[in-house]
């Protein structure tokens, strides 16, 4: 039998599920929180501010302020990348074999799992942010490292739930 290439396998349309609703408005929360961020510490911020941070959460680089806008900026557009390549499910590679029965759970599953990450990485970034604002204003010296591994425990959890699941569906 012929193993099914992302290319021959049909495009179906699935309706997006309340948990995909749910997460686009957390992305959407957490755009507005950093957007909020910005514009509330704006005029305090100093003209350079933390763009990098190393180990132990301690600033490495600095630029000027404008780097947190651009920041900002190329996130909200690897999201539109991420909600544009989620429309295509059926051209994902997949760790286990797509057939006519396991597919429609299949999509949705590799779905949800970019609507995850999408929130998450958002989410992620905000917290540089507002990490990179405190540090800036002198309420803090380096970035809360304790959050940013939480943050990847999260990201792969979020994976190992996927396979999980997809290996239940398979």
């Amino acid at each position: 039998m012929k193993k099914a290439t992302p290319r021959s396998r049909p495009a179906i349309s699935i309706p997006r599920s309340n948990l995909e609703n749910a997460l686009e408005i957390a992305y959407i929360i957490g755009i507005l929180a950093m957007i909020f961020a910005l514009v509330r510490y704006w005029a305090a911020l100093p003209d350079h501010v933390p763009t990098r941070f190393g180990a132990g959460g301690i600033p490495v680089a600095w630029g000027d302020k404008t780097a947190l806008i651009r920041q900002l900026l190329v996130f909200v557009l690897i999201s539109a990348g991420i909600s544009a390549l989620s429309r295509y499910p059926h051209l994902f590679n997949y760790p286990w074999r797509i057939t006519g029965q396991n597919m429609r759970i299949q999509y949705q599953l590799a779905r949800t799992l970019l609507s995850w990450i999408k929130v998450e990485l958002i989410w992620l970034i905000g917290f540089t942010e507002w990490g990179s604002i405190q540090v800036a204003l002198g309420r803090d010296h380096a970035l809360r490292i304790e959050f940013l591994w939480a943050y990847m425990a999260i990201i792969f959890g979020t994976f190992a739930i996927y396979l999980y699941e997809s290996f239940k569906a398979r």
